[in-house]
């Protein structure tokens, strides 16, 4: 008899949540921002790594008066490994139980925190997908006050450059530095840019100034991130030396507000160096903000002189730069530097994963007994990374907030 007992035993509680949940999870994940949505993805990624291959050269010849020679083609081959990323959700054993009579009572009683792990999987995701591969969530920018208790926690400023509100939520569990030592966030205080840091048992560590704070366990393992990407001027990324032929084209902004002549240019500067349009501007809430400004300055609204009732209309509903390859939408985007616009083209973005990326049910289970608890754990995740052609994309940075 299974510990579950009554109408389900937890085989085939197991298939009953795969064939609930299962698809519409890989979808919520899937798209779980625009950006997500937008690129492309596969899961296919096997072996030990897997090698790319992106030419950057012309291979043949050419030339007027004679026959010309023959040269090599140019390619240049990213290597890219995976690295493992997870979600894991606690299921109350006596809830379980008590829904288990009927296809109903289980849906309800395991609905929301199914929502809440892929929801928290794909902001996870999310996070690092926009980050800069190293997993932090930010850095102190200011001495730290505190003592690390619930009554005097840890107050963290974080620096201004590193500041983006969604990466951070209440009850998360992160590392400082290079410790091991578990903190939790018990309170955001998005005006002044703190975190407040409660240490858990067993810690001794103390945050400092310049200080990195991490999602747990996160710190160097994570996906490749699109902001060390897009950001990238030398050095490597993937293993190949960035030059010319293999780097985003950049737009120093100085200092100055976004303008559209900004937008204008990153349009072109992609067709012109990448020889391929981008298919979307993505912006922070502020710079977002200040193109509707400047375009509500320019507005006309008609007005029919027949109408007897009004119903005043302000802003827009989307924002659209016309460019020679198309209308290219512009896109508010939580997880961006505040002092950054990316014009991205998706086609030339791929998140990778391993087969079977979803939820854990390798031995049939979805639910697994929590040794030390009276639950059960499901687990939901893979193991991905991140690959993008660069010198497809654009970057306007240094922009005034």
């Amino acid at each position: 008899m299974s510990d579950l007992d009554g109408k389900y035993s937890i085989n085939e509680l197991s298939e009953l949540f795969k064939t609930t949940y299962g698809k519409p999870s890989d979808e919520a994940f899937n798209t779980s921002t625009l950006l997500m949505a937008k690129i492309r993805r596969s899961n296919n990624f096997i072996g030990n790594d897997k090698k790319m291959l992106v030419p950057v050269g012309y291979q043949g010849g050419r030339g007027a008066g004679i026959l010309p020679e023959f040269s090599n083609g140019s390619y240049v081959q990213p290597t890219l490994t995976r690295k493992r990323h997870y979600a894991r959700a606690r299921y109350d054993r006596e809830t379980i139980k008590a829904s288990s009579g009927s296809d109903g009572a289980f849906y309800q009683g395991t609905s929301r925190l199914v929502k809440g792990t892929v929801d928290t999987y794909g902001d996870m995701m999310s996070i690092f997908l926009h980050g800069q591969s190293n997993g932090a969530l930010g850095t102190i920018g200011a001495a730290v006050t505190g003592s690390g208790t619930t009554g005097s926690p840890y107050v963290c400023t974080i620096s201004v450059g590193t500041w983006i509100p969604a990466n951070w939520t209440k009850n998360d569990l992160v590392n400082v530095d290079t410790s091991v030592d578990k903190f939790k966030i018990q309170s955001i205080n998005r005006t002044n840019r703190t975190v407040s840091l409660v240490i858990q048992a067993g810690g001794t560590q103390v945050p400092a100034d310049t200080d990195l704070i991490y999602l747990q366990g996160s710190k160097d393992a994570v996906i490749t991130g699109l902001g060390q990407a897009m950001s990238a001027t030398s050095g490597t990324m993937w293993g190949v030396t960035i030059d010319d032929s293999f780097k985003v084209s950049q737009i120093d902004g100085s200092g100055a507000a976004l303008t559209l002549d900004d937008l204008i240019r990153a349009s072109l500067d992609a067709e012109e160096f990448g020889g391929k349009g981008i298919q979307g501007i993505h912006m922070p809430y502020n710079q977002y903000r200040r193109i509707l400004n400047q375009m509500e300055d320019k507005k006309v609204i008609e007005v029919s002189p027949r109408d007897k009732a009004l119903t005043g209309r302000i802003s827009y509903k989307a924002i659209a730069l016309e460019t020679p390859h198309g209308d290219v939408p512009l896109i508010p985007d939580k997880y961006m530097l505040p002092t950054e616009v990316w014009g991205l083209n998706y086609d030339e973005i791929e998140i990778m994963h391993a087969p079977d990326h979803g939820w854990f049910d390798d031995d049939g289970k979805v639910f697994h007994r929590m040794s030390e608890d009276d639950a059960y754990e499901a687990r939901f995740g893979g193991y991905s990374e991140m690959f993008a052609v660069l010198n497809h994309q654009v970057r306007v940075h240094t922009l005034a907030t």
